[in-house]
């Protein structure tokens, strides 16, 4: 799946993509754009770069846990910020 089709490794910044409240009928009807990046182009899907990104849940009394790559490391309120050279990353060129 091609989720952040455009996203850079070192450009610094999160690609974030966001989705709006869609059906499942229509989830499942575009479902395959998402495996080739094309999901971008529908009205109902956001995009934005950022260096850092703050979550909240709209309802202050709800719980929500994050995810992050199979994990769970904690709950919202939460904050992500890119720091630049924390991590050496080796992947194969392009």
């Amino acid at each position: 799946m091609k989720i952040a089709p455009n996203a850079k490794l070192a450009d610094g910044k999160f690609d974030v993509v966001s989705i709006g409240d869609l059906g499942a009928a229509r989830i499942l009807a575009n479902a395959p754009r998402l495996y080739v990046g094309a999901h971008l182009s529908m009205s109902d899907v956001g995009h934005a770069l950022a260096a850092k990104v703050s979550a909240r849940s709209s309802d202050k009394n709800e719980t929500v846990e994050v995810e992050v790559d199979g994990e769970i490391p904690g709950r919202l309120p939460a904050t992500f910020q890119i720091l630049p050279k924390a991590l050496r990353v080796r992947s194969p060129l392009k």
